[in-house]
């Protein structure tokens, strides 16, 4: 079952929606001919790892693993009360750097229309989220872990991101006349 209730949305689920999705751009990865020099592909081929990656933190727990050793390491060292100030500024500094992939990606949307915008606006969501769970920010956590009984917050952004992607697959693969 899920990390936080009884009746969260089973983990091996959304496993599954990672896998499925992996699979499906890394179909759309060689099946896409280059554009130049070869970026569309190797861009769904990028996809496709950070998908299988995501997929496997998921089903590994892989950032609560990585938060509790970090905790741990904090009360050892002893700077685990100060630990609030170092994890506001890491969101910080991931959200002014998710800021400005998002500006590259979008330079990269306008050079390249074969890449969907949605892709990788939503690759950067799933992405941040993953981080910003393993940060594990009292406040952030607050809102990420409010649960709806099937659904988590946190499980709905991965859902809508993985259905954006999904859908921005769907648009890129090459319609037979």
């Amino acid at each position: 079952m899920g990390a936080h209730t009884m009746m969260s949305l089973p983990s091996w689920i959304m496993v599954l929606a990672y896998m499925s999705l992996a699979l499906l751009t890394a179909r759309l990865a060689s099946r896409q001919k280059s554009v130049r020099a070869g970026f569309p592909s190797i861009t769904w081929f990028g996809l496709t790892i950070v998908l299988f990656s995501m997929a496997m933190m998921r089903h590994f727990h892989l950032h609560e693993q990585i938060n509790t050793y970090m905790r741990n390491q904090a009360f050892q060292m002893g700077w685990y009360q100060m630990r609030r100030p170092f994890q506001s500024a890491a969101l910080a500094a991931i959200f002014m750097t998710a800021g400005s992939v998002t500006g590259y990606w979008m330079y990269l949307q306008r050079e390249l229309q074969s890449i969907p915008m949605v892709t990788f606006l939503s690759a950067g969501i799933l992405s941040l989220l993953w981080v910003v769970r393993t940060i594990s920010f009292h406040y952030t956590d607050m809102f990420i872990h409010i649960d709806f009984g099937l659904i988590s917050v946190s499980s709905m952004i991965e859902l809508i991101g993985l259905f954006l992607i999904f859908w921005a697959t769907r648009e890129a693969i090459p319609k037979h006349k």
